[in-house]
């Protein structure tokens, strides 16, 4: 009976050993709990809050490596297939190495069995044979370029029958079917023995946290693929639009992006990166991810995006409610134009981007330095030039994190607006005048002057000023004039020529 169950208890063991499926949905890769251990230079590896295993190493040595493997015995009849992201375009200095089997535990030293590289020199992937005392032989060279970006992810597929004959596939996040990258026969006379699966990543010391893996499954051929663990709140195409960016910061000041939620649903800041496209073609730079935690933004609410809050909120009115993101980077907004993209980085798919220029700034405006440019209706195309103006003057310039001093009223309210000035007297919370106004549209550039009763000019209370569709804008220095009567006289100016004059009288005490 103890024989039988040793047996009984080895089977179920090589069972276990012999197929395997770890997509890190534990936030572990370690521990005596987990179907799957992982061992090797285990300090040198996180599972991150993407729920993804990345390197995490504190080498900064050039060639610096670091592995990690798990026992497997599987070799003929068996696929395997995994997802390999790098940020960083592959060198000679950086790139992986997944085996499919080893010999040895230590998959940097002297072993025999089969790997695929990604990456190297020619940004490849191919499938390699290692041999004990003799050179690696290339026995698949998928084509030249394939990884040439400055991030990617790939998904890579290998099958082995039982037969000997190899295939090698990749689909890179932007594509929908496997590419083959090529197939070859090997002895089945020949093979090695079975031991061990792994990965080993080569870095330089600046790309010692830009490798990741994740949906690792080696498996019998017949099987079917497990079904992948669906993510919530990944956002679409146009459920964020990019809503207001301020290019060319106030001295000492910060750049930012804003996003505004035009959808009915919460979507996970993590799984929403930010990047531009490169001028000479068009090419996006690298992305960065907006939260590498969960951090939700809800329906018809705004985030703030930006290197430096401090930056930002040091120059503009901020909210402190208002939702705010630091990315561990992000790429210049340069002062003659560039092209913001925010995508999906599970699927790659681009979610919103605009080709921003000076030009979208008011045409009546002298200043555009400390200026954002606001977006003026969320339904509008975002490369409409004429979606875009300056944000207005009393807002300070911007409004990060909150409703744009240009959003327009006259299209966001049903029926037609009417313009209309109204001037509020000062109370117990406001020592100065009022003139509230709600104009037909955004982006008027206005003057107000006070005239006394005798018809002189007493004071000046804007000169080409950016309005937005509705506002205030204080009259502070009333409090200077004698008891009477004066008028304040409103010129509206916009660009395309038309011109609205008020006059409104106002009882100064």
């Amino acid at each position: 009976m103890k024989k039988i169950l040793l047996f009984m208890m080895a089977c179920q063991t090589m069972s276990v050993l012999a197929q395997f499926h770890d997509d890190f949905q534990d936030r572990s890769f370690t521990g005596e709990n987990r179907s799957v251990v992982w061992s090797g230079n285990v300090a040198d590896f996180q599972v991150n809050d993407a729920l993804q295993l990345q390197l995490n190493s504190s080498k900064t040595e050039s060639n610096s490596t670091a592995q990690l493997r798990t026992a497997n015995s599987r070799l003929q009849h068996t696929t395997w297939s995994f997802d390999v992201k790098m940020g960083v375009n592959p060198t000679s200095g950086n790139f992986v190495k997944v085996y499919l089997t080893s010999d040895e535990p230590d998959l940097i030293a002297s072993l025999n069995g089969f790997y695929v590289r990604i990456g190297h020199t020619q940004d490849h992937l191919c499938l390699i044979r290692s041999v004990k005392g003799d050179e690696d032989q290339i026995l698949i060279q998928g084509a030249d370029k394939r990884v040439d970006k400055s991030s990617f992810t790939v998904n890579v597929k290998v099958i082995l029958d039982d037969a000997g004959n190899f295939q090698l596939y990749s689909r890179l996040d932007n594509e929908t079917d496997f590419t083959e990258e090529g197939h070859c026969t090997v002895s089945i006379g020949n093979l090695p023995e079975a031991h061990w699966f792994g990965v080993v990543c080569t870095f330089s010391g600046a790309n010692n946290k830009k490798f990741y893996f994740d949906n690792i499954v080696v498996k019998d051929s017949d099987e079917d693929d497990p079904e992948p663990t669906p993510l919530e709140n990944l956002p679409e195409a146009n459920d964020l639009v990019i809503n207001e960016i301020l290019y060319d910061p106030p001295t000492d000041g910060e750049e930012y992006v804003e996003l505004y939620n035009r959808s009915e649903k919460s979507i996970d800041l993590r799984y929403v990166s930010i990047t531009t496209r490169k001028p000479a073609d068009s090419s996006l730079n690298r992305a960065y991810p907006l939260s590498t935690s969960e951090l939700l933004l809800l329906p018809q609410e705004y985030v703030l995006v930006t290197k430096d809050r401090t930056g930002v909120c040091s120059f503009f009115s901020c909210h402190d409610e208002s939702l705010c993101t630091e990315p561990e980077n992000m790429a210049s907004l340069t002062n003659t134009g560039a092209c913001v993209v925010i995508l999906n980085n599970q699927t790659n798919e681009i979610i919103d981007q605009v080709n921003y220029l000076p030009a979208f700034h008011s045409i009546a405006s002298s200043k555009q330095k400390g200026v954002a440019l606001e977006r003026i209706n969320f339904e509008a195309s975002s490369d409409d030039a004429s979606n875009w103006t300056s944000a207005t003057t009393a807002s300070g310039g911007g409004t990060p994190g909150y409703i744009n001093s240009q959003l327009n009223v006259a299209i966001e309210t049903v029926g037609k607006i009417e313009n209309n000035i109204q001037i509020e007297y000062p109370n117990a919370t406001n020592a100065n005048y009022s003139i509230r106004y709600q104009l037909d549209r955004p982006a008027y550039n206005c003057r107000i002057f006070v005239f006394d009763a005798l018809g002189r000019k007493v004071d000046t209370i804007a000169e080409n000023d950016i309005l937005g569709s509705a506002g205030a804008i204080e009259w502070q220095k009333a409090g200077q004039l004698e008891s009477g009567l004066y008028i304040i006289f409103i010129e509206a100016f916009s660009v395309d020529g038309q011109v609205q004059k008020f006059k409104v009288p106002v009882v100064v005490r």
